[in-house]
């Protein structure tokens, strides 16, 4: 079983495909489907498998970064469009404010926020390894860029970090004022541009030393797909099948203008509702079932 950082959590330890084909579910739906209760659902466990993942840091950076991101999203949607039936009153120019459009734009900052939330998992559970690992033998290059990339953006962060330390050690303070910490800003970027393009050099001279590139190049798989991580693929396409299905039925339909309303199709609405809510509770349910195995592991002992 793969073990990473987060090996605490069951669902990490299966087999990579397993967690990018889930991911991938998740997101594209998340984005497809415009029905109010699957974008809450999509929101809620998203966000409950960040906080699993990471703890306080996860809630921080929704109330810190995402809630206010995603309100000026829906803020933005009622002052460019003005379609609807119901209207609560009238802009300066003229224009209607409809509640359609509040609650189009309401719904439209839950779905970035929704989607934001499990980006925030995938980065996560999907580590540069794990991604380099399932998609070398595919596609090789992609692989090495989104590989350097996510490798990349912290340690440029560690290495600002260690840019500003020095500076202060050699006694050159922190300028006063907006300006003068503009000025020293620009500065410490200039110096990490500089050593982004040093590295750059260096990684893709050692890269052509080692022989990347070369068509008897081999490629190395750490892990294999079980029995459990079968299953698993199996149970999410299982689950995608009967959403696509229920889409095409109309199971997500909803309509936002000219009124707030659903197109009334009930049996065929919940149960593909239901099977959205279990595809984003999945990560959650395999790790109640790993919790309750170990405590009937321990109960038998």
């Amino acid at each position: 079983m793969y073990q990473d950082k987060t090996s605490a959590d069951a669902f990490s330890s299966l087999h990579p495909a397993v967690n990018f084909f889930f991911f991938g579910l998740v997101i594209i739906f998340t984005m497809l489907f415009q029905h109010p209760i699957s974008l809450l659902c999509s929101l809620i466990a998203g966000l409950s498998y960040a906080i699993f993942l990471v703890g306080r840091r996860a809630l921080v950076f929704f109330l810190k970064f995402l809630l206010p991101l995603a309100l000026l999203a829906g803020l933005i949607n009622p002052l460019f469009n003005h379609e609807g039936k119901t209207i609560i009153g009238y802009f300066p120019g003229g224009n209607p404010l409809t509640l359609e459009a509040i609650l189009y734009g309401i719904f439209a900052a839950v779905m970035l926020a929704a989607v934001v939330s499990w980006f925030y998992c995938y980065q996560a559970v999907m580590t540069s390894d794990k991604t380099l690992m399932l998609l070398g033998r595919m596609i090789p290059a992609l692989s090495l860029i989104l590989t350097m990339a996510l490798r990349f953006i912290p340690h440029f962060a560690e290495h600002f970090r260690t840019v500003r330390a020095a500076r202060k050690t050699l006694g050159q303070r922190l300028p006063e004022g907006r300006f003068g910490s503009l000025r020293e800003g620009a500065r410490t970027l200039g110096g990490l541009l500089v050593w982004a393009s040093e590295n750059a050099i260096e990684t893709a001279d050692s890269m052509r030393n080692r022989g990347y590139g070369q068509a008897e190049r081999t490629h190395y798989i750490p892990v294999r797909l079980t029995g459990r991580d079968k299953r698993m693929l199996a149970a999410q396409g299982g689950m995608a099948g009967l959403l696509i299905a229920g889409a095409v039925g109309g199971g997500f339909g909803w309509y936002y203008y000219p009124g707030f309303a659903s197109p009334g199709n009930g049996p065929i609405t919940a149960v593909t509702l239901g099977a959205f809510a279990l595809l984003c509770l999945f990560p959650l349910f395999v790790n109640g079932e790993e919790a309750w195995r170990w405590r009937s592991s321990a109960s038998d002992s």
